[in-house]
């Protein structure tokens, strides 16, 4: 049986999805992984507190609070990433490989 290949997205990576940005496609296959049970995604809380004020910030409190609830339906979970997990010589691999075929985020954790 194969492992599941487990993801952490960032701010960045649930932006792009929520503007339709250039490298949603990469997010949108990792959450059809994760409906597929292929795959585990995640959020972390901070992640989650950052799209919230961005959006906030950019557009409102309204649709901040609408786009909150789309994030909250996606098929991922919403956790602490503990340190080490942050510090697992793959994850720093994926997350280059991540960045390298999104060149628009500033930040990537996969």
């Amino acid at each position: 049986m194969r492992e599941k290949t487990v993801s952490w997205l960032d701010s960045s990576a649930v932006l792009t999805l929520l503007y339709g940005e250039a490298g949603m496609d990469i997010v949108r296959e990792l959450l059809e992984q994760s409906e597929r049970d292929r795959g585990a995604v995640y959020l972390s809380a901070v992640t989650l507190t950052e799209v919230v004020s961005s959006l906030s910030r950019t557009h409102g409190e309204s649709v901040a609070r609408d786009e909150l609830q789309v994030v909250l339906s996606l098929p991922a979970q919403i956790e602490s990433a503990s340190l080490s997990q942050s510090l697992r010589p793959r994850r720093w691999r994926q997350a280059r490989s991540w960045c390298t075929r999104i060149r628009s985020l500033s930040r990537c954790w996969v």
